[in-house]
C-alpha cells in the first residue's frame, strides 16, 4: 500500500481573520496529527483547485527538508509556514489590499484523513493620516493649537480621507473622548466639528486630539494640538511703596505682575504721561519692573499707575495705583492786595498784604519781614497779622521797603519774595530834627543846602527870609535845583541880614508842611578853653574839666588829646568794640539822578577795635557775591554795579564782622530811574470788540519818574493812523482809551507809548483789536478712563468768540446752587479728576444732589453751561448688573407696602364677592348647562427628550437623526396630535359663534410659565408683535390655525423646541391632528351641542387669522369687524366665566373698569364697539390686537339692553404676563347660564364704590 494515499476530507467552519494592509498576519493551519504523519500541506484561495502555497513531505528525505513553494504570481517570498508553532501557521508579509479572500489550508496526512480550514481573510485599509481645519476651513500644521483668548470659542474640523472598512473620526481632550459624532462627505471623505466653547484659563496647553479608527490591530491614526493661549495677569502690585516722600529727592519702586501668557510688560504712568525710567526683569510669566523718579511739589496728591499688559493682544491688563504724598518745604509767594495799585500808595492809607503758601505738610508757623527785620502783631502801631495776610493801617514813609513772608512745616523753612513797597509822601526837611546854624561873616558867601527827602522827587522849591522886622521871599533866580536838593547862596551884608532862612519843596501828592530852617548867625572861630582842673583821680580814671572859650556863634565840640612832646604823634586810647559802620553812596553820585546805563558805587565805612576781618554787602536782605558776569564787582571796602537796570534798584547795607561782633550798616535806598516799560511785555493783549461796541482799552506801564505823557497810534493792514489826545485819559502810570469798532476797517493793533523825564518808551504796548462775542458752549462732553480714583472727561469746544476761551469744570449743589469743586484747562476742553474719594465724600455731604457743568469764557464773557447727564460718583458707578441695589427711603417703602395691603384686602374682599355670586348662581340655575372652557395648566407641559448638550458640541446640521429630518419635514398647516390638548365651547344665536383650535411656539428665556395672549394674526401689526414676543410661528398657520398659550422650557441654546396646549375640537385628541377644514365641518355639531345644553348664551373668544375671520364672519378678505381683545391668562377662565358675565357695565359705550386686583387670571366681559379694536401694551412694551366675535344668542335682545353695543371685551389678569418674555395666544369661552344673566347688569363703578365704603359683600353684587 505504499505511496497509495487515501483522501477522507474533514472540513471546519470558515474562521474570520482581519489584516492590516502592509502589516503581516499568521493564517492557523492546525495539524492534529505527528508532523511524521503529514503528506502535504496545501493552501488555496476561494475555490481555485490550483495551489498558491505547498508544503511537501512526501519523499520520506524531505522530512528533514521539506520542500516549500509559493506561488510567485500570488505570494511569492511573502508567505512561509511555520510548522513549529500551535498550530501550525501561514505568515503572510506585507499585506497587499488584494491579497483579501477566502483561503483553505488542506493537511493530506499519510494514513489518516484530510482535513480542510478555511479563512476568511480580510484586509484593513487604514485612512490616511487626519487634517486639521480651522473655520475658515485652512489647513493647520504644526502641533500649537492658537494662541487664544479667554473666551474665545475653538471651531476645528478634523477630515479623514479613506480607510476601509469606514474609520470613526473622533476627537479626544486631554484624553478624554469628548466627540465621536461624524459625517460622510463626498468620496470617501469623513469629518468632525469640534466646537469647545468659550476657553478657560485652564484649558492652557490641553492637548486636542483627533483619531481616525477602523481596526483595533494598529494604533489609530491621529493629530494632536497643544492649545495656547494669550491670558492677562492675574496680579499686579507696587511692592512697599513709600507712605511719604520728599520732594527733589530721587527714589526706586517695584511693581509686580504675574499670571501674563506671555510674560506681561509693565508701565508706569502719572497722571496720562508715561514715565520711561524704568528696568524690567522677566522671569516665566512673572514681571518686575523698577521705576526711578524724583517726585517734584507738584505731584503731591497725583497717582502713580502701575499697569501690566499683555504685549500681544490690546485690552488684557491689570492696573493698581498708588496716590502719592510728597512732603516739601513750604512754596511761599507774597503778593499785594489785588485791590492795591503799587504805584499809587501814600502816605495815610490802608495797605494788606497776602501770603500764599503750599506746603505738605501744613505749614505751622508764618512769619513777616519788613527789611530783613520780624514783625510782629501790634495794633497800636497799627500792623496787624491776621492768618496769611498783614495789614498796615494809615501808613507813613517809615513803613516802605521791601516785605516778605516765611513759612515753616516739618520739612523747613521758606522765605517768600521780597515785595517792595513804595510809599508817596510829601517833602519833609532830611534833617527834621533841629534847626541848622549857618555861621557866616558878613560880606562872606555861605551855600546853604536845603535837602529834602520825598516820593515822588520835588517838581519845585521856594525860599523866605525872615528877621525879626520882616518876612522875604526868594527870588529864584538866587538858589538852584538839583534833584532833592536846593542850594541858596546868601551873603549877609548888614546885622539885619541875619535871621532865619525857611525852604519848601512841593511834588505831585502835595507841599511840604513843615519848612526846612537854617538860622544865620555873625559866626568865627571859637576861643580856648582855660582854668583846666584834675580831680576824681584813681587808678583807673580821672577826671579833667576846663572853662570853655567864646564858641564863635557856632556850636563847638571839645577834644583832649594826649600828644607825644617828643615826636608829636598823638596818642589813642584802646577800647575794643564791635564795628561801627556806615554806609554812603559815592560822593561823585547824585541819589536823585541815577539812570539804567549808570554805574554805581557804595562805600562802606568801618570803625572797628579790632580790625573787621569780614565784610558782606546785601540787596534786599540779600547777599551780593562778586560777580563780573553780572556786573556786581566787590573792592575791599567798596561795591561797584555796572550799568545798572530798574531791577539794582532796592535797599543795600553793608555788615562787618569782627571779634566783638557784628554790625549791620543803615539801610541805603537807591533808586533807579528809567523809561516807561510795559507791564506786560511778554505778549500782545486780546481785545474782543463788537462793532459800535465801546471798549476800554488800558495801557499800564511802569516807569520812574512816573510818564509824564502818553500817545497812541492804531494801526491796519491799510494804514497807521495817531489818536487824538482827547480820545484818551491819563491816570498816573494808567492810559485808558475808549475805543469803538464800527467797520472791518476799525479792527487792528492798538500801540501806546508813555514818555518820562528819563525819555521815551522803546517797545509800546501792544493790543489786538478783533471782532469778538461769548464763547458758543461745548458739546458732546464724554467721560472715559475711569478708575476708582480718577476719571477723565472731554467735551468738543465751540466757537471761542474770536478770542482765548478758558474752560471750567464746575461741581455744584443743585439744591444750593453753591458751587463745591472747580477746575480749568486753558488749552482744551480735557478735564482729569484724580481725587473721586474726596469728591465721593463731598457727594456725601450734599445728599447726593451734586452735578456737574461745563462751560468756557473769554474776554467777554461765559458761555452757557453744559449739564453732564447721569454723572455718577462713587462706588456706584463700578457696580456691575449683578450688584447693583435699589435703595429706597422709608417714606417709599412705607407707601409701597400700604399700596400692596390694601390691593391685597380688595382681592380678598371682591373673592369673597365672586364666590358668593357664584354660589347663588348656581342655586338659581343648577339645572341648566354650562359650557365651561378648559385651558390646560402649567403643569401640563409635553416632556422634550431635548437634553442639555455637554460643554462640547457637534455644530454640523447635516448628522440630525431620522427623528429630526421627519420633525423638519412635518406640514407645517396640521397641528401635531401629540401636542393637542382639549378643550370645548358652544355658542348659539343668529351670528354663529366661531371656534378654532391654534397653536404656537415660543422662545426660552430661563422660566417656565404659561399665558394668553389674544393676536390678529393676519393684521401686519400682529407679525411686527410675534417677533417683539419671539414667537415664531409657521407660516402655514395662516390657514386658519390660531395661536394659543404655550409652555417653554429652558434650552442652554436659548430656543427650545415648541411645546404647546391646544383647544382639540376632533373626538380623538391624542391622534386626530386638527386643521382648518376640520373646523368647519365640526362646526353645526359644536353649535348644535350647546343648543342641547340649554340654550344658554357664550361667549367664545379667539384669535384667528384674517382668512378663518372672512371665512367664518362672511366679511370677506381683510380686518375683521366687531371684535373685541383678549388680554390675559385663561387659566381661571373655568373658574370666572360665570362672574364675568355678570359683571357687565351697563354703560352703552366705552370700556369698564374694575378695582385692581380683582381675581387672578379671571376674565372680565367689558362693552365695546361693535367695529372697534382695542389694544394693550403686553409685557415687551408693544400693542397686540386681538379680535371677539359677537356671542350674544339674542343679539336684538342684547342691543335693547345695550344699544350700540355688538361685542364684549374678555379681560384677563394682566399680571401673568408682567416680566416674563414668553407670550402666546389662546382660545377660551365664556358662558352665561341663560339669556336672563344679561339683564343682571352690575354696574361696575357700584360695585367698586360699595366695596370701598366696607359695606357687606353681597349686598354689593
Amino acid at each position: 500500500m505504499r505511496g497509495k494515499v487515501v483522501h477522507y476530507y474533514n472540513c471546519f467552519k470558515t474562521k474570520d481573520i482581519d489584516a492590516v494592509e502592509g502589516k503581516s498576519v499568521s493564517l492557523p493551519c492546525p495539524i492534529a496529527e505527528p508532523l511524521n504523519d503529514v503528506y502535504m500541506v496545501l493552501w488555496f484561495r476561494d475555490n481555485a483547485g490550483i495551489p498558491l502555497y505547498s508544503f511537501d513531505v512526501r519523499d520520506s528525505m524531505a522530512i528533514e527538508q521539506p520542500r516549500h513553494w509559493s506561488a510567485p504570481e500570488v505570494f511569492g517570498s511573502r508567505a512561509k509556514l511555520h510548522l513549529d508553532t500551535q498550530p501550525a501557521t501561514l505568515e503572510i508579509k506585507d499585506i497587499k489590499r488584494h491579497d483579501q479572500g477566502i483561503y483553505r489550508c488542506r493537511v493530506d496526512f499519510r494514513t489518516t484523513q484530510t482535513q480542510s480550514f478555511r479563512f476568511n481573510l480580510s484586509v484593513i485599509i487604514l485612512p490616511e493620516q487626519p487634517l486639521i481645519l480651522d473655520r475658515w476651513g485652512r489647513q493647520l500644521n504644526g502641533t500649537q493649537l492658537g494662541p487664544k483668548q479667554e473666551g474665545d470659542d475653538i471651531v476645528i474640523t478634523c477630515r479623514v480621507v479613506g480607510g476601509r472598512p469606514q474609520p470613526q473620526v473622533r476627537w479626544l481632550v486631554n484624553g478624554l473622548l469628548v466627540d465621536n459624532q461624524n459625517e460622510h462627505n463626498s468620496g470617501d471623505v469623513i469629518e468632525n466639528r469640534l466646537l469647545w466653547p468659550s476657553v478657560q484659563r485652564n484649558d492652557l496647553n490641553s492637548v486636542f486630539t483627533c483619531q481616525a479608527l477602523n481596526t483595533q490591530l494598529d494604533k489609530p491614526k491621529e493629530k494632536s494640538f497643544i492649545l495656547d493661549m494669550h491670558l492677562k495677569p492675574l496680579t499686579v502690585k507696587i511692592v512697599d511703596p513709600p507712605n511719604s516722600m520728599t520732594a527733589d529727592r530721587r527714589y526706586e519702586v517695584t511693581c509686580e505682575s504675574s499670571g501674563s501668557r506671555p510674560a506681561a510688560i509693565i508701565t508706569w504712568y502719572k497722571g496720562k504721561r508715561q514715565l520711561r525710567r524704568t528696568k524690567d526683569d522677566i522671569s516665566k510669566n512673572s514681571t518686575r519692573s523698577e521705576l526711578s523718579f524724583v517726585p517734584t511739589t507738584d505731584d503731591d496728591g497725583k497717582s502713580i499707575t502701575c499697569r501690566a499688559e499683555n504685549p500681544n493682544v490690546n485690552g488684557l491688563y491689570l492696573e493698581t495705583m498708588w496716590k502719592l504724598n510728597v512732603v516739601y518745604p513750604p512754596l511761599v509767594e507774597l503778593h499785594l492786595g489785588s485791590t492795591l495799585a503799587p504805584d499809587d500808595i501814600k502816605e495815610g492809607d490802608d495797605v494788606y498784604f497776602e501770603c500764599h503758601v503750599h506746603s505738605n505738610p501744613q505749614w505751622r508757623k508764618l512769619l513777616w519781614l519788613h527789611n530783613g527785620i520780624h514783625l510782629e502783631h501790634n495794633t497800636s502801631a497799627r500792623v496787624i497779622r491776621s492768618n496769611q495776610s498783614l495789614v498796615l493801617q494809615k501808613i507813613t514813609k517809615h513803613y516802605a521797603g521791601n516785605y516778605a513772608c516765611s513759612a515753616i512745616n516739618d520739612e523747613g523753612e521758606t522765605v517768600s519774595n521780597q515785595l517792595p513797597l513804595r510809599v508817596k509822601y510829601t517833602p519833609v526837611c532830611k534833617h527834621t530834627d533841629r534847626v541848622i546854624l549857618i555861621g557866616a561873616s558878613k560880606d562872606e558867601t555861605v551855600e546853604v543846602v536845603c535837602e529834602i527827602q520825598a516820593d515822588p522827587p520835588p517838581r519845585t522849591f521856594r525860599w523866605k527870609f525872615n528877621n525879626s522886622g520882616e518876612t522875604l521871599d526868594v527870588g529864584s533866580e538866587r538858589f538852584s535845583v538839583n534833584g532833592s536838593r536846593s542850594i541858596l547862596k546868601y551873603t549877609p551884608v548888614t546885622d539885619q541880614d541875619y535871621g532865619t532862612l525857611s525852604c519848601w519843596a512841593a511834588n505831585e501828592v502835595g507841599t511840604q508842611q513843615q519848612p526846612c530852617l537854617f538860622q544865620v548867625v555873625l559866626a568865627a572861630l571859637p576861643n580856648a578853653v582855660a582854668n583846666c582842673t584834675v580831680f576824681n583821680r584813681t587808678e583807673l580814671s580821672v577826671d579833667i574839666q576846663c572853662v570853655p572859650g567864646y564858641d564863635g556863634g557856632l556850636p563847638q565840640i571839645f577834644v583832649l588829646e594826649m600828644f607825644s612832646s617828643r615826636t608829636g604823634l598823638t596818642s589813642v586810647l584802646t577800647v575794643e568794640h564791635p564795628p561801627l559802620v556806615e554806609l554812603h553812596l559815592g560822593s561823585t553820585l547824585a541819589p536823585d539822578d541815577i539812570k539804567e546805563g549808570d554805574d554805581v558805587y557804595f562805600e562802606c565805612h568801618v570803625h572797628s577795635n579790632p580790625q573787621w576781618r569780614k565784610l558782606l554787602w546785601l540787596h534786599n536782605g540779600i547777599h551780593l557775591e562778586h560777580n563780573t558776569s553780572a556786573r556786581v564787582i566787590r573792592s575791599n571796602q567798596s561795591l561797584v554795579l555796572q550799568k545798572i537796570t530798574k531791577h539794582y534798584a532796592g535797599n543795600y547795607a553793608c555788615s562787618a564782622i569782627n571779634d566783638e561782633g557784628e554790625t549791620v550798616s543803615n539801610q541805603l535806598p537807591l533808586r533807579v530811574k528809567y523809561t516807561p516799560v510795559c507791564k506786560h511785555t511778554d505778549r500782545v493783549i486780546l481785545i474782543g470788540a463788537s462793532k459800535d461796541e465801546t471798549v476800554e482799552v488800558v495801557c499800564e506801564i511802569q516807569a520812574d519818574p512816573p510818564p509824564r505823557t502818553f500817545r497812541w497810534k492804531f494801526n491796519n493792514s491799510g494804514e497807521t493812523l495817531d489818536v487824538g489826545s482827547e480820545r484818551f485819559s491819563v491816570n498816573g502810570s494808567r492810559s485808558i482809551l475808549k475805543y469803538t469798532p464800527v467797520t472791518d476797517q476799525d479792527y487792528g493793533t492798538l500801540s501806546c507809548w508813555a514818555a518820562n523825564e528819563v525819555g521815551t518808551q522803546q517797545q509800546p504796548c501792544l493790543f489786538q483789536v478783533v471782532l469778538a462775542a461769548l464763547p458758543n458752549a461745548v458739546a458732546n462732553c464724554t467721560v472715559f478712563n475711569r478708575t476708582e480714583l480718577s476719571v477723565d472727561i472731554q467735551c468738543v469746544p465751540g466757537y471761542d468768540g474770536g478770542l482765548p476761551q478758558i474752560f471750567v469744570l464746575e461741581m455744584f449743589s443743585s439744591r444750593t446752587g453753591l458751587t463745591r469743586f472747580n477746575v480749568s484747562n486753558a488749552d482744551e476742553a480735557l478735564f482729569s479728576l484724580e481725587n473721586m474719594d474726596t469728591l465721593t465724600s463731598m457727594m456725601m455731604q450734599e445728599n447726593n444732589s451734586l452735578r456737574i457743568r461745563i462751560y468756557s469764557y473769554n474776554q467777554k464773557g461765559r458761555s452757557a453751561a453744559y449739564l453732564l447727564p447721569d454723572f455718577i460718583i462713587g462706588s456706584a458707578a463700578y457696580k456691575t448688573d449683578d450688584d447693583v441695589t435699589l435703595t429706597l427711603s422709608p417714606v417709599i417703602v412705607g407707601s409701597v407696602l400700604t399700596i400692596i395691603i390694601i390691593g391685597v384686602a380688595i382681592a380678598i374682599r371682591i373673592f369673597v364677592v365672586t364666590f358668593l355670586h357664584n354660589l347663588r348662581s348656581n342655586r338659581q340655575h343648577g339645572n341648566k348647562a354650562t359650557a365651561a372652557g378648559v385651558v390646560v395648566q402649567s403643569g401640563d407641559v409635553f416632556k422634550s427628550g431635548n437634553l442639555e448638550k455637554p460643554r462640547w458640541q457637534h455644530t454640523d446640521i447635516k448628522t440630525k437623526s431620522s427623528e429630526d429630518l421627519v420633525e423638519d419635514e412635518r406640514d407645517p398647516d396640521v397641528i401635531p396630535s401629540q401636542y393637542v390638548g382639549g378643550s370645548s365651547a358652544g355658542s348659539s344665536g343668529s351670528n354663529a359663534s366661531n371656534v378654532g383650535s391654534t397653536t404656537a411656539g415660543t422662545t426660552g428665556t430661563g422660566s417656565s410659565t404659561s399665558t394668553a395672549v389674544a393676536a390678529a394674526a393676519a393684521d401686519p401689526t400682529a407679525d411686527r408683535d410675534a417677533h417683539q414676543f419671539a414667537a415664531a410661528t409657521p407660516s402655514g398657520i395662516g390657514a386658519g390655525v390660531g395661536v394659543v398659550g404655550s409652555v417653554s422650557k429652558w434650552s442652554p441654546n436659548g430656543t427650545a423646541a415648541a411645546m404647546t396646549t391646544t383647544t382639540a375640537l376632533t373626538s380623538d385628541p391624542v391622534n386626530a391632528p386638527v386643521t382648518y377644514n376640520q373646523i368647519n365641518t365640526q362646526r353645526a355639531q359644536l353649535l348644535a351641542a350647546v343648543t342641547a345644553g340649554g340654550g344658554g348664551c357664550s361667549s367664545s373668544v379667539i384669535s384667528p387669522s384674517s382668512s378663518i375671520m372672512s371665512s367664518l364672519t362672511g366679511a370677506g378678505v381683510g380686518k375683521p369687524h366687531g371684535v373685541g381683545t383678549l388680554v390675559g391668562s385663561p387659566t381661571s377662565l373655568s373658574s370666572t366665566a360665570t362672574l364675568a358675565a355678570h359683571l357687565q357695565p351697563a354703560h352703552s359705550s366705552g370700556v369698564g373698569t374694575l378695582p385692581p386686583g380683582l381675581g387672578s387670571g379671571g376674565g372680565y366681559i367689558m362693552n365695546a364697539y361693535a367695529s372697534g379694536r382695542l389694544h394693550h401694551a403686553g409685557s415687551a412694551g408693544v400693542s397686540h390686537m386681538a379680535t371677539l366675535n359677537r356671542h350674544h344668542a339674542h343679539q336684538q335682545q342684547q342691543q335693547h339692553h345695550h344699544p350700540g353695543s355688538g361685542s364684549s371685551l374678555l379681560l384677563g389678569s394682566v399680571g401673568s404676563v408682567m416680566g416674563v418674555g414668553v407670550t402666546a395666544s389662546t382660545t377660551a369661552t365664556t358662558s352665561c347660564n341663560s339669556s336672563q344673566d344679561l339683564d343682571d347688569n352690575i354696574n361696575i363703578n357700584a360695585i367698586k364704590d360699595c366695596l370701598m365704603t366696607q359695606r357687606v359683600p353681597e349686598s354689593c353684587v
